[in-house]
């Protein structure tokens, strides 16, 4: 309610108290009976003038025929406006005469009491009653009578109290307008300050708008008389996420006294359209120091924001298409393991660190036994198949111990940082038992593993892997489905690729 009221001009409002109380003056005066009463006043007349009525009728009864009484009874009827209608009965109840149809006019309730409105005079003669003269008047309106209930002084009240409040209402705005904020300002001020671009508005410490430059008024589609006054959270401003504990501005400066500069805050204008303003406020001062008000501007920035927020928009797609780069570039496409590439540049980091620092880190060759025989017996597909489910199991080991990589062909590598060998021989057992637990349609697959670790004498990601794939080919020649550390083969053991069968039935003939 206190905002509504805020909205209307003081002039207005001024007026209204004016009128209203000059009302409540003359109904006082009417309890107080200084009002005469003109219900009863016009009762008294129409009384008196029936009296008149009934003496000249009487007086002129021997003078004139019945048509000229009947044009004298017309004629008092024509002089008084008031008169619905006039007729003379006799007592046996007969209308003599009677003007403007009286019979229909003339009424008489049930206990035998005269209509408000409707007069009975009697006649006389030789001192006996002969006939009444009977005058029906105009009622009142239903208006006048509730008024009139009301007290005498209210219908002169309501008579007098619009034209008093316009006339107030013009006089007070001719008398307010020097005062106005706007028109207090010097005009070369006013001037200066609407040639702003950005938004500028004075408030007081009830935050009222005291003073708005032309950019906050075309921002709002508001002018000073709809603007002036009015509290600024009327204005539909909110902050943004990031600051949506912060108080406003304005309100900050006034409870701190200190400035804000360049605060984001949202608004939305009568036409539903968003917009963003860098804020900044600053406390105004009197003479003695004491804070009097805030001066609060308001620079556009939606444009900029919104060139922001697409720029951080195709920041993010980057963002997104590099690492999908990186993932293509650095992933086996098949398996979705690291490529040899990606692995090398990893293991060389690592290892480095685990030198420097003296930490454990081991490695694992993993090779698919026989798979060869699966691309010649189901085909390619299916071999791709195999590839797919070993490489998802490895990276699913991964995830808790290191690297997975596919070597080449259906050879993989697992590195693993901070591991000694039997924690990576742990590991490979697992890795070889999920292995052998994958299912396919016609077959089933095993693995043979081997595992090395880091030695003093370590140099470079090719030892360790050279240790790793002399235990692998341990695995095959032993027998394979089974994992071999690196510090139980024997130092003396050579690879020759040519005593490893590459099929079961290459295996079988040589058996």
């Amino acid at each position: 309610m206190k905002k509504l009221l805020l909205r209307i001009p003081v002039a207005l409002r001024i007026a209204y108290g004016l009128t209203c109380s000059m009302s409540c003056i003359f109904l006082a005066a009417s309890l107080m009976g200084l009002f005469p009463d003109m219900q009863a006043e016009q009762i008294r007349n129409r009384d008196r003038f029936c009296m008149l009525t009934a003496e000249s009728y009487v007086s002129l009864i021997n003078e004139l025929d019945s048509q000229q009484m009947q044009a004298h009874l017309e004629g008092i009827a024509r002089s008084n406006s008031d008169i619905l209608s006039i007729g003379i009965r006799k007592n046996d109840g007969h209308l003599m005469f009677q003007v403007h149809d009286h019979a229909k006019n003339w009424s008489i309730d049930q206990d035998g009491k005269l209509a408000e409105s409707n007069f009975s005079i009697p006649l006389d003669a030789g001192g006996k009653r002969w006939a009444t003269i009977e005058v029906a008047f105009v009622p009142q309106s239903d208006f006048v009578r509730y008024c009139n209930l009301l007290g005498p002084g209210i219908i002169p009240s309501l008579a007098i109290s619009f034209p008093c409040f316009i006339v107030f209402y013009f006089y007070l705005s001719s008398i307010f307008t020097p005062f106005k904020p706007s028109n207090s300002i010097p005009h070369r001020v006013r001037e200066a300050l609407d040639c702003l671009s950005e938004g500028l508005i004075i408030i007081d410490l009830k935050q009222r708008i005291m003073l708005a430059n032309q950019a906050f008024k075309e921002l709002t589609s508001k002018d000073d008389d709809e603007i002036l006054g009015l509290v600024i959270e009327e204005f539909q401003f909110s902050a943004n996420s990031e600051q949506a504990d912060e108080s406003f501005p304005w309100i900050h400066t006034q409870d701190t006294g200190e400035s804000v500069s360049g605060r984001l805050l949202s608004y939305q204008s009568s036409d539903e359209k968003e917009y963003t303003f860098s804020v900044s406020a600053n406390v105004i001062k009197d003479d003695n120091g004491i804070v009097q008000g805030v001066i609060v501007s308001f620079e556009n920035v939606t444009e900029l924001e919104n060139k922001k927020q697409q720029f951080s928009s195709m920041v993010n797609e980057l963002e997104d298409t590099n690492k999908e780069l990186e993932y293509l570039a650095t992933r086996d496409s098949l398996t979705g393991c690291l490529n040899r590439r990606s692995y090398f540049e990893k293991f060389e980091k690592l290892l480095k660190e685990a030198q420097q620092e003296n930490l454990a880190i081991s490695v694992m060759m993993v090779d698919i036994d026989f798979f060869k025989s699966i691309n010649d017996n189901y085909g390619h597909s299916m071999g791709d198949i195999v590839l797919e489910k070993v490489g998802a199991t490895l990276q699913e080991a991964a995830l808790i111990s290191g690297l997975a990589c596919r070597y080449g062909g259906e050879e993989f590598a697992l590195l693993m940082p901070d591991a000694s060998i039997d924690e990576a021989v742990q590991v490979a057992e697992k890795i070889r038992q999920a292995i052998e637990d994958l299912t396919f349609p016609d077959f089933s697959i095993t693995t043979s593993i081997g595992v090395s670790q880091r030695t003093p004498e370590t140099k470079s990601p090719e030892d360790l892997l050279d240790q790793a794939d002399k235990c692998l080919y341990v695995a095959k020649r032993n027998g394979r489905n089974q994992v071999v550390r690196f510090d139980e083969v024997p130092d003396e053991t050579v690879i020759d690729e040519s005593k490893i069968c590459r099929t079961k039935e290459e295996e079988e003939s040589r058996k």
